[in-house]
């Protein structure tokens, strides 16, 4: 038989211009035009041709008839008329006669990942024994021809009828096959679904399948089993969450201590005013002039009380997406924060920075800088010297690079235990002082979240013509 020709009128519902091997497919049919109204071997091709039609009114399906599979171009023509035009077309047999059958066939099935060939229906054209084994449970290559991913899926859930999700895959990731059929160009996707009962992910590759005409036969792809990638990944992301919760806890005891230390002195001078005006009040020595001073320092003083819980509000308030913000207005919050440790340790600021604007995340900036400086503050502390106590910050740009450097003059850190400060849980002080967690929230903090990186090196400097020896803290942003 050779190529079967006919035309399809919609509008008049009639078949006509058919050429002879149109008789040969279709015996049945001896006069032309035929009308087709209640032939619904006919409604159903029309159907199909109709569902196969895309851009420029060309489509393209399978059909089978009187045993044999043939795969027909459609094409729209004005005033409803449909151009069919087909050829016999055994998918089957169209592989086997070519000798790179056989070799193609042992390459896939000694291959782990699964490999496969659809037609436009999502029929699969050609399997090997990976998806066989490990997707479709189909008891051979061969078996999965003409069928579909729903097909097998349905039919593993009937075997497990109380386990209605037994098997999902093809009915979760049936779009992707229209996908790569609607843009003709090869797609990654993530596919997962219940195998057996179990989660399964892959990583699949689609591309569209044409023959050697250049006509689309369908879709061909490959996928690989990643469950345990992504099992590991989701494990590290959970890890990371808690390890964020457990730092942002940590910074809010830290806080907390701050917001103590930098309110004794204010509500200690509320006391006292409060008590001086009573005593005053109470012997008839009380002058309008005194009441009205002191009523001043009271209202300065709860002033400086609401400015500090401000202050920490906008610290713990999560930032959502990039903003603009000074350098100078963050270094200014970030010392008010921690104002109080820094007075009570009797550590000076040098600061030295160029006017410049940031483009970033504003709260976790500040969370960053707060950890390196608690650490710098922590340090000094535990040391015993003549020397200043000092915490050096500077700030300049660099092209599109905004670079930031944290330097104090606590002796620096051993060389032994540099390469570990990053790591989470890693903490030099006693468990009652720290968690190990800041530094490596740092860390992920600027290079996850910030797009920067952050690194710390011991240095030899000279200051006021005093020697030092401290741990610089570097951190590099992307500012473009």
């Amino acid at each position: 038989m050779g190529q079967v020709i006919f035309s399809v009128d919609l509008r008049e519902e009639n078949v006509s211009l058919v050429n002879n091997c149109f008789y040969t497919l279709f015996s049945d049919i001896t006069k032309i035009p035929y009308n087709f109204t209640d032939d619904q071997r006919f409604l159903d091709i029309i159907q199909k041709a109709k569902e196969s039609i895309r851009e420029g009114n060309l489509g393209r399906f399978f059909l089978e008839e009187n045993g044999q599979t043939l795969l027909f171009d459609v094409d729209k023509m004005p005033n409803d008329v449909l151009v069919f035009a087909g050829k016999k077309f055994n998918t089957q047999e169209h592989i086997k006669t070519e000798e790179i059958y056989t070799f193609l066939r042992l390459l896939t099935d000694n291959l782990p990942d699964m490999v496969w060939a659809k037609d436009i229906h999502g029929r699969y054209l050609f399997a090997n024994k990976a998806i066989c084994d490990n997707l479709l449970m189909a008891k051979d290559t061969d078996e999965p021809i003409g069928k579909n991913d729903v097909f097998f899926a349905l039919r593993e859930r009937e075997k497990h009828k109380d386990k209605k999700n037994w098997h999902t895959f093809g009915e979760l990731c049936f779009d992707s096959d229209e996908i790569v059929l609607q843009q003709l160009k090869p797609q990654r996707f993530e596919e997962y679904g219940n195998i057996k009962g179990k989660l399964l992910y892959l990583e699949v590759h689609k591309a569209p399948f044409f023959d050697d005409e250049g006509r689309l036969l369908g879709t061909v792809g490959s996928g690989r089993d990643i469950t345990e990638e992504v099992l590991t990944k989701n494990k590290l992301k959970e890890k990371d969450q808690l390890l964020l919760q457990q730092s942002k806890m940590a910074a809010i005891g830290e806080m907390l201590q701050n917001i103590a230390h930098q309110w004794r002195q204010p509500l200690s001078s509320i006391s006292s005013i409060s008590t001086s005006v009573i005593v005053q009040q109470q012997v008839g020595a009380l002058e309008d002039e005194h009441l009205l001073h002191s009523m001043e320092n009271l209202n300065n003083n709860a002033q400086y009380l609401s400015k500090t819980i401000d202050d920490f509000r906008d610290f713990f308030r999560p930032n959502k997406e990039k903003t603009f913000f000074d350098f100078s207005e963050i270094e200014q919050k970030v010392l008010s924060l921690v104002s109080s440790k820094l007075n009570k340790s009797h550590i000076d600021i040098v600061s030295d920075f160029e006017d410049m604007q940031i483009n970033n995340y504003k709260n976790e900036f500040i969370q960053v800088l707060i950890n390196i400086l608690n650490n710098a503050i922590d340090a000094l502390s535990e040391i015993e010297t003549e020397k200043k106590k000092i915490i050096f910050i500077t700030a300049t740009k660099k092209d599109e690079n905004i670079i930031i450097k944290i330097k104090d003059t606590a002796g620096g850190i051993p060389d032994e235990i540099m390469g570990n400060i990053f790591e989470p849980y890693f903490t030099t002080k006693h468990k009652k002082q720290g968690t190990g967690i800041g530094l490596y929230m740092c860390e992920e903090i600027i290079t996850k979240h910030m797009d920067g990186t952050i690194s710390v090196k011991n240095k030899d400097f000279a200051f006021d013509n005093t020697n030092y020896q401290g741990a610089e803290f570097k951190i590099i942003l992307d500012n473009s």
